[in-house]
């Protein structure tokens, strides 16, 4: 667990073990100074070993309360991730044949598009993904699916690919390969 006073970049961590319901941290100054304030902004994050993010972050404004109180209390569940802003991640397998899976986040629900084109920057194939909700689509039960075929039904050639991902408010683009 991470915990940073934003107004400071003071940053306090806890290891976790991961059957426990609960964590403290203690954040102190053994010189009996203040090490908050009122209307500091802490942010909080669960991070697993590999330091990838598994919830949070949140922020918390410091109350007087929190300060008269003398602790503050943080409710966090593994897989609530608040992304800051949508993520378009490296397709899986990559370099693949035939089939591909595209995995993205969302910061917030969005009308999602996928575009795959060739190298000559000429459109592929479309892949309409509709509405959905803020979250994490990593998986290959979840994640954008291109079974490497045009939009008339060809299988493409071999080569480099690009594919974009693109909502109301976000776009981004990355390049796959596909062996045969």
């Amino acid at each position: 667990m991470l915990a940073k006073n934003l107004r400071t970049s003071v940053i306090a961590s806890k290891n976790v073990e991961s059957d426990k319901s609960q964590v403290s941290a203690v954040w102190a100054n053994l010189n009996r100074k203040s090490v908050i304030q009122v209307n500091d902004k802490i942010e909080f994050t669960l991070v697993d070993e590999k330091g990838t993010i598994v919830s949070g972050p949140y922020q918390r404004t410091i109350t007087s309360t929190d300060i008269n109180n003398a602790y503050l209390s943080v409710q966090m569940c593994v897989d609530d991730v608040r992304l800051k802003e949508p993520i378009l991640a490296q397709n899986f397998p990559n370099p693949f044949n035939p089939e591909t899976w595209i995995p993205f986040q969302l910061n917030r629900a969005a009308n999602v598009t996928i575009q795959i084109y060739n190298v000559s920057g000429n459109p592929v194939r479309t892949l309409n993904l509709g509405h959905k909700s803020i979250g994490s689509y990593m998986t290959t039960s979840n994640a954008a699916y291109w079974d490497g075929k045009n939009k008339t039904g060809e299988t493409v050639s071999s080569g480099v690919y690009f594919y974009t991902l693109q909502t109301k408010d976000f776009s981004a683009t990355r390049r796959m390969v596909i062996l045969k």
